[in-house]
């Protein structure tokens, strides 16, 4: 039986953020690896726009004398 579960270390101890009563006393395996928090795409993405947006030019937009195209 393989259960993923979240927990924390803190030196050699762990602690999960879930009990498992069902594995209580038993000995186990612990396979650890860091979690990577990734935010949702549209989080991400907006994130960058406003980051650009902040750094953008905020001067008028300007053909520099290009002709007009219908």
């Amino acid at each position: 039986m393989a259960v993923p579960l979240r927990g924390r270390v803190h030196g050699k101890s762990i602690e999960l953020d879930d009990a498992l009563p069902q594995l209580e006393g038993q000995q186990v395996l612990v396979v650890v690896e860091p979690v990577i928090e990734r935010l949702p795409p549209d989080v991400e993405l907006r994130a960058a726009w406003d980051e650009w947006a902040a750094r953008a030019d905020p001067g008028p937009i300007d053909d520099e004398g290009e002709p007009e195209f219908p």
